[in-house]
């Protein structure tokens, strides 16, 4: 694999190296931006403890990359997932799905105000599973992306556009292990219909109905040694386009080409995957709410200030996989160093009292590509993952979806 040199990105620009590296897996084949950044909160918090927390984000300041930009470490198994898959499904619609004797509806284990409209049988909502938690569908544009003039100016702005997928529902599952490819293991609605436009495209063109994001979190202590696909709980978000979806409401055509070629998992003009421009925005929107309630001591409170709503790429935590009408992307949590996983479940009991948004977006690195387009967005309150609900198994289903 080879190594670069990065680049620090301008102020108030993302926490990741710059477009301009060269280097496939970030910082490390079993690390990446998201892992590396929570590797840095438990360091500072850790050198908090000595009274060392402003020196040493001010030290990470100074030398530039926040993310390291190099890597001489041999390729790892998680590192070479991403091939394997793509090897596995050159199209769309190509993946084999569990056969299964039945299937618990998508968004039934959380309430929210959406689902109950494309699912409005009663069945569906005595088969709820909904405790106090509660999600909705983020504003896009309380969201910061980069514009049509980033290139030059390199200052985020508002999105103004709608996201290109609308929640519909999400699910917290807890499980013995890591599950992957959680969209085969459960019943979407009824596709959206796509306007006479969207229908005359050549299959491979059209984005799939649904886009489906599997957070896969573990809930144990983090151990130095052992499995990283150990028991846990996955949080899912469920999108879809919009009824009546046309390629024409993307107001910038280039903007669906990234998406096709994201899906379809092809390469951009520097020979890197489309797949590695994958961002997540991450937000605690009651920060000062939380930091009572949390609580949060001053370190946690600063370094929140320091990386909250700044995206990262997600690679090189994350899985593909085509379904028969979706799309779905799994980050796997479980894959972080220790260090970052253990930082990560210093703040994890304490999100009851937290509201948090999440947006995810293709990272646009050419001016054509510009202004970026949300993929999608969500607001999720108050959750509770130690309350996450057992998958409903059924005898027939793999053993490993029994909790």
């Amino acid at each position: 694999m080879g190594s670069s040199t990065g680049t620090r990105s301008p102020p108030g620009d993302d926490f990741y190296v710059t477009p301009d590296s060269r280097d496939q897996g970030g910082a490390s084949p079993s690390k990446g931006p998201i892992a590396n950044i929570w590797e840095k909160i438990s360091s500072s918090l850790l050198r908090s403890s000595s009274g060392t927390l402003a020196e040493g984000i001010s030290e990470e300041r100074a030398q530039g990359d926040l993310i390291p930009s190099s890597s001489h470490e041999q390729p790892t198994q998680d590192s070479l997932r991403i091939q394997h898959v793509k090897a596995e499904q050159p199209s769309l619609c190509s993946t084999q799905e569990a056969q299964l004797p039945w299937r618990p509806l998508a968004g039934t284990s959380l309430r929210g105000p959406v689902m109950e409209v494309l699912l409005p049988e009663a069945s569906y909502r005595g088969e709820s599973t909904a405790s106090v938690s509660d999600w909705s569908r983020a504003l896009p544009n309380s969201f910061n992306i980069r514009g049509k003039d980033y290139l030059v100016t390199k200052q985020k702005e508002s999105c103004a556009e709608a996201a290109i997928y609308r929640l519909i529902g999400v699910d917290l599952w807890s499980f013995k292990q890591k599950v992957d490819h959680i969209g085969q293991y459960v019943q979407l609605p009824k596709p959206p219909e796509l306007g006479p436009g969207a229908r005359s495209l050549p299959e491979h063109e059209c984005p799939p109905p649904f886009l489906i994001i599997n957070v896969q979190l573990p809930l144990k202590p983090a151990a130095l040694f052992g499995k990283k696909d150990e028991a846990g709980s996955s949080l899912v978000y469920y999108f879809a386009l919009p009824e009546g979806w046309e390629p024409e409401q993307l107001k910038n055509p280039a903007a669906l080409a990234l998406l096709q070629r994201f899906i379809l998992d092809q390469n951009e003009q520097d020979s890197l995957p489309t797949r590695t421009r994958l961002k997540l925005i991450p937000r605690i929107s009651n920060v000062a709410e939380w930091a009572t309630t949390g609580p949060l001591n001053g370190a946690e409170h600063r370094l929140l200030d320091t990386y909250n709503d700044k995206p990262v790429l997600t690679k090189p935590q994350h899985a593909f996989y085509n379904g028969a009408d979706y799309f779905e992307i799994d980050l796997n949590i479980h894959g972080y160093a220790y260090v970052a996983r253990k930082a990560f479940g210093v703040f994890i009991p304490r999100l009851p009292t937290a509201v948090f948004e999440n947006a995810f977006v293709i990272q646009g690195n050419r001016p054509e590509e510009l202004p970026e387009l949300l993929l999608g967005c969500v607001k999720m309150s108050y959750i509770d993952f130690n309350l996450a609900r057992p998958f409903p198994y059924k005898a027939g289903m793999p053993s490993f979806l029994e909790s």
